[in-house]
């Protein structure tokens, strides 16, 4: 009865490492599970940001998926050949500054994601547990064998979060729900990269004095196709 159990749990640990190496697939030039950098930009610099984009037209209810739920944002979707004009189009050129700053050089597709996301003790996870394949190109091969191109990277910079923020880590997990490789506690300024064949979410959190502020993050989904 082990024997069988133990061949069981083996046969189940390894279809999550298929499910991550064949399922969802980069080329793997971002060679790290995470990389974190504190006060990456400003905290003046966040807060113009900030300003910006709730002030923008474009600032509405999340277009992503089900895991997103209840969250705001904008989305646009470039490659490297008209990424100004993408940034143009929802008035952010102000964020093209930045976005060429953290751009990878091997990276020539992306998915820019201003996401802001609301408190909450209602439930475990704000944003639940994904695997970012965003693009467009995914659409189109809906065959049986086929696979989902994740990021080679995603950079995430924090840019306004409740002043007394607890909880709301970024969860970085391997292998389906099997081996968490990073709890990313957020503050104002950080960056963090992580590996874009990693599955993640973001834990809910709340504001020690009930306020209703929401945490707001850039986030570029980095893509070699």
């Amino acid at each position: 009865m082990i024997c069988v159990l133990l061949i069981i749990f083996i046969l189940y640990f390894i279809s999550f490492i298929v499910t991550e190496n064949y399922y969802y697939r980069n080329k793997n030039y971002f060679k790290h599970n995470y990389k974190e950098y504190d006060d990456f930009i400003s905290k003046e610099t966040c807060y113009t940001f900030k300003q910006k984009i709730v002030n923008n037209i474009y600032f509405e209810d999340n277009p992503l998926n089900d895991s997103f739920k209840n969250t705001k944002g904008i989305l646009i979707e470039f490659t490297d050949k008209n990424d100004y004009n993408a940034f143009q189009s929802k008035n952010l050129e102000f964020l093209y500054p930045y976005y060429k700053k953290i751009k990878k050089p091997y990276a020539n597709h992306f998915i820019f994601n201003i996401l802001a996301i609301p408190p909450s003790k209602k439930k475990k996870m704000s944003i639940a547990y994904h695997y970012d394949s965003t693009l467009s190109l995914n659409e189109i091969d809906e065959s049986y064998f086929s696979h989902d191109i994740v990021p080679e990277c995603v950079s995430v910079t924090y840019i306004a979060q409740p002043k007394h923020m607890k909880n709301g880590k970024l969860q970085l997990i391997k292998y389906g729900n099997w081996i968490n490789v990073g709890n990313i506690t957020p503050s104002i300024g950080k960056m963090v990269e992580f590996n874009g064949k990693l599955y993640h979410g973001v834990e809910s959190f709340y504001d020690l004095d009930n306020s209703n502020t929401y945490r707001i993050s850039l986030v570029l989904e980095q893509y070699c196709v």
